[in-house]
C-alpha cells in the first residue's frame, strides 16, 4: 500500500473514531456578529489557564506550527469553560448566527425533501449535538482557544484534539478566516461547505501529522475506539443528513487536502486559501479543482410568488450540491448508486414557496455536465420516489423525459431536458400548472462565474 493510501486510511479511522469529538470546533465560533461588549461578557465566563497550562499550550503551538509550516504571528489567548457555560455560549452563538427565520426555512426544505422527520425540530437537534460533542474550539472573533472541562481523556488525547484547534489559530493568523475569500455574505450553503471542508480538512491532516511526530498514535486510536458511541446519543438520534453534514468537512475535506499536499506540499494547501474550492463537488472530486477547474454554474430562477397567486411567498432558495443530492439518494437507496446519481453535478437552484394554510411548493432545477449525467439523475429520482412513497405514489403521466406522480397532499413533476433536470412539488394541479410553463420553458438560464480568484462563505 502507498504511503498516501495508508495516511488516508488512518485519517478516515480517526475521523470515524473521534471526528465528532473535534467537530464544531470551528463552525459555531465563526461570524457571531455580536457587539464587542457582549463578546467580552461571554468570554469572561471562562477561567484563565494556569501558568503551567498556558506554557504547555504555547509549547504545543510551536510544535503544531512546525508540523503545519505556518508561522505563529500573535501570542495565543486561551481560557477554559465548564459545560454549563459552554452550553450557554453555544446557544447564544447559534441565536446570533442562525436566525429563527433561517432555521425554519431550512427545516421546511429538509422535511419537504424527506431528509428530516416531521416531528423533529432542527434547532433542538443542532443544539443537542453541539452541546454533546464539543471538546474545545477556536473562537475566530476573540482569537482564542477555548478548552472544555470534561475529563476522562489522557494527556495524549487532549493534545491530539488541541493540535486541531491550534491549526485553526494558525490558519486565522495567516489567512484570516472571517474575511474574503474565505467568508462572503453571498456564499451559498454549497460554497460554504466547500470552504469549511478546506479549513477542517487542513486541520485534520495537520492533526494527524502532529500525532505521527509527537504522540502515541496506537494509544490514541485505542482510546478513540473505546469511546465510540459512549457520548453520542444526540448525534445518533439526529437525521442522517445532519450526521453526514458534520462529518463531510473532516473526512472528505481531509481527502481533498491530502490531494493538494501530495501534489504540492503545504505550499499547495496554502495557495488554496487565496482561491478556495467553491462546491462540494470539488471537494469530492479534487481533480475538478486542481487539474481541470470546474466551478459551479449559477442556475437562476425568478421569484414566482406572483405567478403562484395571492398569499404565496418565496421563503427560501438554496443550492443543493453534489453532497446534498448524494445524501438524498442514500437516504432512499444504496451508497454506490447514490454517488453515481449525484456525480456530474454542474449547478442547482432550489426554491421553497409558502402559501395559504401551510401549503408549499418546492422547485429544484439542476444543470449537469452531460445529458447522460442528467439522465442518471432522472432515473434515480424515479427510484427515490418509489423508495420514499412506495405504493402511495401513483403515476399520472409518464414519458421518456417526464413523470408526474400523485402522493398524499402533493403532486411531483420530474422533467428532463438535455443536460438539465427539474422537479416541481405542488399541492394541486392548479398550482402546478401556474408555474409549470415558466419552470420548464427552454434551457436553464446559466451564468458562469469567473475562475476562482480572491474576493470571495456561508
Amino acid at each position: 500500500m502507498s504511503r498516501k493510501g495508508l495516511i488516508i486510511i488512518i485519517i478516515t479511522a480517526l475521523v470515524l473514531a473521534i471526528g465528532i469529538t473535534v467537530v464544531f470546533t470551528y463552525q459555531l465560533s465563526r461570524d457571531s456578529g455580536k457587539p464587542q461588549q457582549q463578546q467580552e461578557t461571554d468570554t469572561a465566563q471562562g477561567e484563565t489557564l494556569s501558568p503551567a497550562e498556558q506554557a504547555h499550550l504555547e509549547e504545543l503551538m510551536q510544535e503544531v506550527s512546525g508540523v503545519r509550516e505556518l508561522a505563529q504571528k500573535k501570542k495565543l489567548k486561551s481560557l477554559r469553560m465548564n459545560e454549563k457555560d459552554l452550553q450557554k455560549k453555544l446557544h447564544e452563538d447559534l441565536e446570533e448566527e442562525y436566525s429563527q427565520e433561517e432555521e425554519e426555512a431550512d427545516e421546511k426544505i429538509l422535511k419537504a425533501l424527506g431528509l428530516m422527520a416531521e416531528n423533529l425540530d432542527l434547532r433542538s437537534v443542532i443544539l443537542g449535538v453541539y452541546t454533546e460533542q464539543v471538546e474545545g474550539f477556536y473562537d475566530v472573533d476573540e482569537k482564542e482557544i477555548v478548552l472544555v472541562n470534561r475529563g476522562g481523556q489522557s494527556s495524549d488525547m487532549e493534545d491530539f484534539v488541541l493540535s486541531h484547534e491550534l491549526t485553526h489559530a494558525l490558519q486565522d493568523q495567516n489567512f484570516v478566516l472571517d474575511k474574503p475569500p474565505l467568508e462572503e455574505e453571498n456564499y451559498t450553503g454549497n460554497k460554504e461547505l466547500a470552504v469549511e471542508s478546506l479549513i477542517e480538512g487542513d486541520a485534520t491532516v495537520a492533526m494527524m501529522y502532529y500525532a505521527l511526530e509527537y504522540l502515541d498514535l496506537d494509544k490514541i486510536l485505542t482510546e478513540s475506539f473505546k469511546g465510540v458511541g459512549t457520548e453520542s446519543e444526540a448525534l445518533e438520534a439526529a437525521p442522517a443528513y445532519i450526521q453526514e453534514s458534520l462529518l463531510f468537512p473532516y473526512e472528505e475535506g481531509a481527502n481533498f487536502v491530502m490531494e493538494l499536499f501530495f501534489s504540492s506540499g503545504w505550499e499547495g494547501v496554502d495557495r488554496a486559501y487565496s482561491s478556495p474550492p467553491l462546491s462540494s463537488e470539488q471537494i469530492i472530486h479534487p481533480e475538478k479543482y486542481m487539474d481541470a477547474p470546474d466551478p459551479p454554474r449559477e442556475v437562476t430562477l425568478g421569484d414566482m410568488s406572483q405567478t403562484l397567486g395571492s398569499g404565496w411567498n418565496l421563503l427560501d432558495e438554496e443550492v443543493l450540491g453534489e453532497f446534498d443530492l448524494r445524501v438524498l439518494f442514500k437516504e432512499y437507496g444504496e451508497d454506490d448508486t447514490a454517488e453515481e446519481a449525484a456525480a456530474g453535478w454542474g449547478g442547482n437552484l432550489t426554491q421553497y414557496y409558502e402559501g395559504p394554510e401551510g401549503k408549499y411548493v418546492l422547485v429544484m432545477k439542476t444543470n449537469w455536465d452531460s445529458p447522460e449525467d442528467a439522465g442518471e439523475f432522472f432515473d434515480h429520482y424515479k427510484k427515490y420516489m418509489k423508495e420514499r412513497f412506495g405504493t402511495s405514489a401513483a403515476i399520472l403521466e409518464s414519458s421518456p423525459g417526464h413523470v408526474l406522480w400523485q402522493v398524499p397532499d402533493h403532486l411531483y413533476l420530474l422533467s428532463l431536458n438535455g443536460s438539465d433536470t427539474s422537479v416541481i412539488v405542488a399541492p394541486s394541479s392548479e398550482i402546478l400548472e401556474r408555474i409549470r410553463p415558466k419552470v420548464l420553458s427552454g434551457l436553464l438560464t446559466l451564468s458562469w462565474p469567473p475562475l476562482q480568484v480572491p474576493a470571495l462563505h456561508r
